[in-house]
């Protein structure tokens, strides 16, 4: 996936679910993603978009805690 920081023209200010789609992320992916209580939607009627810096950010989240998990499963689930 691109560095936002260096690519930040390509990605729109308010990433819809088809925006998703388009970094990479599949239709059903991108629709189970907006709809998780730990992802700061913007809901504008019945559309949900997610701001792309709020979305990078959540998804560097995601690779400390997969990063943790996979440590743990490696240790056999002790810390």
């Amino acid at each position: 996936m691109k560095n936002n920081q260096n690519h930040s023209n390509e990605v729109p200010l308010l990433l819809s679910a088809k925006d998703l789609v388009n970094l990479g992320i599949s239709r059903y992916m991108a629709y189970r993603i907006l709809n998780r209580e730990d992802v700061p939607v913007i809901k504008i009627g019945d559309r949900k978009l997610i701001k792309r810096d709020d979305f990078f950010a959540w998804l560097e989240t995601c690779k400390v805690v997969n990063a943790n998990r996979n440590e743990q499963e490696k240790n056999g689930g002790r810390r």
